[in-house]
Parts: structure tokens; C-alpha cells; sequence
């Protein structure tokens, strides 16, 4: 029996970590700021989920999110 084994690619930020951690804060254009309720691994991509204020929820790949990151560094 052969197996196959496949490589899944995390995008990370270079200390390894997520590239928006849970409860990072952020701010979007299109929805202001809100705070990174979810990480999770859909496949090879990370999906987070964001809680606007107001309390309106969005879903992002993050590699793809146009997501500001607010007092990370």
C-alpha cells in the first residue's frame, strides 16, 4: 500500500507565529477596527475570523486580508 503524504504551507510571521494572532487588534478600510476573534487552518490557508465594533464578524484568508495591524510592534 502506498501512501501519500502532502506538505501544508502555514503563512507565518518569521517568529513562527500566526500572521494575526488571536486577539490582535486591526483595522480594515471597508469595516474599521475591530479584534481577531479565530484562527484556523482551512487546507493550507489560514482563515481568521474579525469582530468589528459594532459587533459585525468577518472572515479573511489572512495572506490575502487587507487587514492594518494596530499596536503590534
Amino acid at each position: 500500500n502506498a501512501k501519500t503524504f502532502t506538505m501544508k504551507t502555514v503563512h507565518t510571521e518569521a517568529d513562527g507565529g500566526p500572521l494575526f494572532p488571536v486577539g490582535q487588534r486591526v483595522y480594515s478600510d471597508s469595516y474599521g477596527e475591530g479584534e481577531v476573534v479565530t484562527v484556523r487552518m482551512n487546507g493550507d490557508r489560514e482563515v481568521i475570523e474579525v469582530r468589528f465594533s459594532g459587533g459585525r464578524k468577518a472572515t479573511f484568508i489572512s495572506k490575502f486580508a487587507q487587514l492594518e495591524k494596530i499596536g503590534s510592534e
